[in-house]
């Protein structure tokens, strides 16, 4: 799995926000010089990347002198799961489609052994940040799964 830029910035953006008390009911709003400039970022990228977090429905902004960004919803409801989805789509629904050499479609579609696979790591994937939120990365609390030996994924 790759992460793109879009994803990695955009949720170091959104856990600047978080981090930043620029959540919805708080006047606190974090401008897009300001988070640019904490993230080392380009202010226009930085825009662009704002701009596509609030038309995905994370991120909010306001208007005006004292305005800026803040979480469209408490950073405790925000899953990276989420934010992956939104800004780049489930990263396996496009192997299927992006690996159809010559042909239009797949060789192997309707009689695929390999899209079970692509399905479980998807499941296991999102399974994972789908239960990590904003409020986890801002607070530090994340940990990483235990471990799962791989002799113990393999079909007997």
């Amino acid at each position: 799995m790759k992460v793109s830029a879009l994803e990695e910035y955009g949720l170091r953006c959104l856990v600047r926000l978080a981090r930043g008390g620029a959540e919805p009911g708080r006047a606190t709003t974090l401008s897009t010089r300001q988070i640019a400039e904490r993230e080392g970022l380009g202010i226009e990228y930085a825009a662009q990347i704002l701009s596509a977090l609030r038309r995905a429905g994370l991120a909010a902004s306001v208007r005006g002198v004292n305005g800026g960004f803040h979480l469209a919803r408490p950073a405790a409801e925000i899953s990276v799961g989420e934010m992956f989805r939104a800004l780049d789509g489930p990263f396996a629904d496009a192997i299927c489609d992006s690996f159809t050499g010559r042909l239009e479609t797949c060789a192997n579609a309707g009689d695929c052994d390999l899209a079970p696979v692509w399905e479980e790591l998807s499941r296991r994937v999102y399974g994972f940040l789908d239960g990590v939120t904003l409020a986890d990365i801002a607070a530090g609390s994340v940990r990483p799964p235990p471990v799962i030996p791989l002799d113990s994924l393999r079909k007997q």
